[in-house]
């Protein structure tokens, strides 16, 4: 059996693509397509990817995404782009699969993710509830969801399961949604997959896309959920910022350095924490 999986990624990316998939081949023995969604990769790139996912007996699948129906909307920071946004085509691109993984390229697998495939389920997209945003923002819930009934969830680990494909609204629906709505939409991608498939999302458990950002205060003295955790998400607070104060720091750093040595010497995004900028970002928070 061949399990799908789903990245979207532009050229300031390939590296923190290399360390997550590596880190999900590496804790998941299993045969897998990888279809990744890109506007910007020339062909020296794609060799390289190629040549490390076929050194798993896995396969690699390229697709050209354009910018230009995201061009009106915020771009997102640390180098991303609009490249955020190829999430909203997934369920367009892909459909003529049966179901894929989608994960973001900002996170480490450290366990079995392959459950997830056999899992039943009732709706196109499963996802992690996010419970700081349905807890903290519910006026912005509101005005994505249309009720706070229909709970958020983060985009950053998604399943889709294409037996339910006429829960997808149709592509031009979508667009017109993304130009009539920009001044609404702040979370980039997810406000936008929200607003169309948040009341009939599945729920996965938090282990599947465990965020490192701090509950509160009690859960800097906790690592009970991170234990437990399959995929680990740098979701907020970038591991590769000199000011990363989130958690599993050491971790990161340890597919890092695998995926650097093993795979892609040239590797060089990643920079030694500064305890200054550390303390920046702290009084930050605090006094914000």
């Amino acid at each position: 059996m061949k399990y799908n999986l789903c990245f979207v990624i532009n050229k300031n990316y390939i590296g923190q693509f290399i360390v997550s998939i590596v880190s999900l081949f590496e804790n998941n023995k299993e045969s897998f397509v990888v279809h990744l969604l890109n506007s910007d990769l020339n062909e020296e790139d794609e060799k390289l990817l190629t040549d490390i996912v076929k050194k798993y007996d896995c396969e690699i699948v390229f697709y050209k995404i354009s910018d230009e129906i995201f061009s009106e909307l915020p771009k997102m920071g640390y180098d991303a782009g609009y490249t955020a946004y190829y999430k909203v085509l997934i369920p367009y691109e892909l459909s003529h699969l049966d179901n894929v993984l989608y994960l973001d390229c900002d996170l480490v697998v450290k366990g079995k993710i392959t459950d997830i495939y056999e899992m039943n389920r009732n709706h196109v997209i499963s996802a992690v509830i996010d419970l700081n945003i349905n807890k903290n923002k519910k006026e912005h819930v509101l005005l994505i969801n249309k009720s706070l009934d229909n709970l958020y969830f983060n985009s950053g680990v998604m399943f889709f399961d294409f037996k339910y494909k006429d829960e997808i609204p149709e592509l031009d629906k979508m667009i017109d949604y993304i130009k009539n709505n920009k001044n609404d939409i702040i979370w980039h991608d997810q406000d936008i997959l929200n607003h169309f498939f948040s009341g009939t999302c599945d729920q996965l458990e938090e282990r599947y896309n465990y965020i490192t950002t701090y509950k509160s205060l009690g859960d800097l003295f906790t690592k009970k959920g991170l234990k437990k955790a399959s995929v680990v998400h740098y979701a907020n607070w970038k591991p590769w910022k000199r000011n990363y104060i989130g958690k599993a720091y050491r971790l990161y750093l340890k597919w890092y350095k695998y995926s650097k040595k093993n795979y892609y010497p040239e590797m060089n995004f990643l920079k030694r924490r500064n305890i200054f900028s550390m303390f920046k970002l702290i009084m930050k928070y605090i006094l914000r």
